[in-house]
């Protein structure tokens, strides 16, 4: 069995699993390699204890620190699947039941919703009306504000058409109320609902399915509860500078438990904006001009920047759609800082560093001197070179000496141990840089341009020249889907994307950006898609079409820290590049390249010539 377990999480960096004290595999965890780490309660009302043992399958990511308590996933349930927990007579308590086991249950929260009581008081037998009431009162409820809830409301309505009973209006409202709430799924046996799942997906990013089918993709409910581009972008987000704050309201950013005011969190913003040369005020609104976030950018050199204020609306900090936004804002900051060449960034916020550890730990930035340090250094370096940059950069007090020591040491380590996914975490670490060492493979990897477009380059849209573009629109992480055949050999590295020909774009046909490979998957289109499907813009309809059906095959390529290149080469050109490493290349499939190649056409591209 455990050996099963490791070869379904080969590509994981360690396999956890929950288990009871009183259950007869406990005491034979450790001898398997397991830890012991930590404890919690188990199913409500038993009085369980449960034990999560973890066991290291490779090195965890260089620089990662434990960031607390994970998040837990908020599970609907609607009536009938309720009633399925709480009645074991009922002919479908075994699968529903499968939501309370311990494994799954440390992991998740099951939630009902307000609309439960009027359903069991329509429906229930009066002599089972109090017992059921007892146990609903002991369940936590999902709660939403008015608006949103109105919000959802109309979005099922559009989804299901409009109700034809009672009963189908009570059922809306439990879907409406999981959309609303910020569910991560919901759970429920309705057919009609069911039929509809992939569109109120693709909607909301609430993922529908009867209990067993929630429970066979709970690893798809891990990826997607932590991050959501399409709720994102379905929110209609907007970032723009803020130039006054009479009617900014600060009440949902300020940290009272650290003695601040509105009065005095207004007056700092007043001040960074009376100074507009060395600070930049960013206000982020949802769709309605509602402030979602506010950041303040303060310049301190030519080479240092820092993030004094970076604040989410409170109550959008434990959701996805939080979670999401927090990602790509500090994606986007890098952008601008790397635009800057900055060297250094840090975070001075302490209640964003506290709240947002795991997301700046994914953007690069490393915990050192008690604050979170981002390095940027852009082009391609040799180890000794890069080495000797960063012992300058500490001896003139840009970076901490802690930091470059740490990068020195991890670089060396990578390389000395040749293992490319440890060099391509480093230049995470100084992310856009490049590190030449020989051991991560390179690839070419075409791309029709209408997804180009949609994925990470709105400059091959024809448009007319004053049209707005809209500040939130690169993805942090993307995914990328093509034939299963012709892709790319290896599960990481690092992509040349090259943009096919095509006369309705007159900007394609060239090498237009780079990106980070982070995991090449293969298989039956319905799996490669759930596995990928929070990150792009894809929908279920376009990659069945590409794999011919639900079960043809299809790869999808993860993939993050795009750089689009500022000097594109054509085909000629980068074959003219190409050929002097012996691969030239059609650009039909993807193309392995050495690295010496692919730091050449990067050079060229991107006009770094380090």
């Amino acid at each position: 069995m455990i050996e099963g377990l490791i070869a379904r999480a080969k590509d994981a960096f360690r396999i956890r699993l929950w288990c009871r004290r009183d259950f007869e595999a406990w005491a034979i965890w450790p001898r398997l390699g397991f830890v012991p780490f930590r404890q919690k309660p188990g199913k409500k009302g038993t009085g369980s204890e449960l034990t999560e043992f973890r066991r290291e399958l490779r090195p965890l990511p260089l620089f990662a620190a434990f960031t607390g308590e994970e998040q837990g996933l908020t599970i609907v349930v609607d009536t009938n699947v309720f009633l399925d927990l709480v009645r074991p007579d009922r002919p479908f308590h075994e699968e529903s039941c499968g939501l309370e086991e311990d494994w799954l249950s440390a992991e998740t929260q099951l939630c009902i919703t307000s609309e439960l009581f009027t359903d069991i008081h329509r429906s229930s037998d009066p002599a089972e009306l109090a017992s059921i009431l007892t146990q609903a009162r002991l369940w936590d409820q999902i709660d939403a504000n008015p608006e949103d809830l109105l919000a959802a409301g109309s979005q099922v309505v559009e989804i299901l058409g409009s109700p034809k009973s009672d009963q189908d209006r009570s059922d809306q409202r439990h879907l409406a109320w999981a959309i609303a709430g910020k569910a991560d799924a919901f759970a429920t046996r309705d057919e009609r609902v069911l039929a509809k799942a992939e569109t109120i997906y693709e909607r909301t990013g609430l993922l529908v399915g009867r209990p067993a089918e929630l429970i066979a993709e709970y690893d798809v409910l891990i990826n997607e509860s932590d991050y959501q581009w399409r709720e994102l972008v379905g929110s209609g987000v907007q970032q723009s500078r803020l130039a006054r704050t009479r009617r900014f309201s600060p009440d949902a950013f300020i940290d009272s438990n650290a003695g601040e005011s509105v009065r005095r969190f207004r007056a700092g913003l007043d001040a960074a904006i009376a100074h507009p040369k060395e600070n930049e005020v960013w206000q982020v609104s949802d769709g309605k001009g509602n402030p979602l976030a506010v950041y303040v950018l303060t310049a301190d050199g030519p080479a240092s920047m820092t993030i004094r204020w970076f604040r989410l609306d409170r109550t959008l900090v434990a959701t996805r759609l939080g979670r999401s936004l927090v990602r790509f804002l500090l994606a986007d900051i890098q952008r601008r800082a790397a635009a800057k060449h900055v060297i250094a960034c840090r975070m001075e916020d302490a209640r964003a560093a506290a709240e947002f550890r795991a997301p700046l730990r994914e953007r690069g930035f490393v915990f050192c001197e008690n604050q979170w340090w981002k390095a940027y250094l852009p082009g391609v370096w040799m180890p000794e070179r890069i080495c000797d940059t960063l012992n300058d950069h500490a001896s003139r007090r840009i970076l901490p000496t802690a930091l470059t020591e740490s990068l020195i040491s991890g670089m060396r380590n990578a390389i000395q141990r040749r293992n490319a996914c440890e060099v391509l975490e480093m230049e995470d670490l100084i992310s856009p840089g490049k590190i030449a060492s020989g051991v991560v493979d390179n690839f070419v990897i075409p791309i029709q341009p209408r997804w180009a477009a949609d994925l990470f380059d709105i400059g091959l849209r024809n448009r007319p020249l004053l049209d707005a573009e809209p500040d939130l629109l690169l993805n942090p992480e993307c995914a990328y889907y093509k034939a299963a055949r012709g892709g790319p050999s290896a599960g990481f590295g690092r992509i040349l994307w090259y943009v096919s020909q095509n006369e309705d774009y007159p900007q394609a046909g060239r090498v237009r950006a780079c990106s980070r490979m982070t995991e090449r998957v293969t298989g039956p289109a319905i799996i490669v898609y759930r596995r990928f499907r929070h990150l792009g813009v894809y929908l279920w309809s376009h990659v069945r079409e590409a794999a011919r059906g639900e079960n043809g095959p299809v790869m999808g390529i993860g993939f993050t820290n795009t750089e689009l290149l500022p000097h594109p080469l054509d085909f000629h050109q980068a074959n003219a590049v190409l050929e002097r490493y012996s691969c030239r290349s059609t650009f039909v499939t993807a193309t392995k390249v050495p690295e010496e190649a692919f730091f050449d056409v990067y050079r060229q591209t991107s006009g770094l010539n380090v």
